[in-house]
């Protein structure tokens, strides 16, 4: 095998960059597409619209008809930290979601082809 084709696959396994690409993941907003459960494996289609977006440090979601908002910040490079008061519109929803995200806590973050995935100890998030 060619000495400089080996060196080059080492580094790409090795050399990675752990730091989420920041430019690629805020002001955009990302929809979920699905979540699996960490422990089962079981996947759940979300066929609501469910809507994430990371602007001025405010992480932005929806939960049923309401938006709502809390602060975020980066750590370790690969990792989001959610925390801070939650801070939401009150309109009486007609309808409920059947899913309800409250994000709070800390989630690795990293991008995969065209999708935003996030996960926390208990479950992982596909954003599109």
């Amino acid at each position: 095998m060619n000495i400089i084709f080996l060196l080059a696959l080492i580094c790409f396994f090795s050399c990675q960059d752990d730091h989420v690409p920041l430019e690629e993941i805020e002001n955009r907003i990302w929809v979920l597409e699905q979540i699996k459960e960490n422990e089962t494996g079981k996947i759940q289609m979300i066929a609501e619209y469910h809507f994430l977006e990371l602007r001025d440090e405010q992480i932005q979601f929806s939960i049923d008809c309401n938006r709502c908002s809390r602060s975020y910040h980066f750590v370790g490079g690969d990792s989001i930290s959610i925390d801070g008061l939650l801070n939401c519109t009150r309109k009486n929803c007609i309808e409920k979601d059947s899913v309800q995200i409250n994000y709070y806590g800390k989630y690795k973050m990293w991008i995969e082809g065209s999708k935003l995935m996030m996960r926390n100890t208990n479950k992982e998030y596909v954003y599109k």
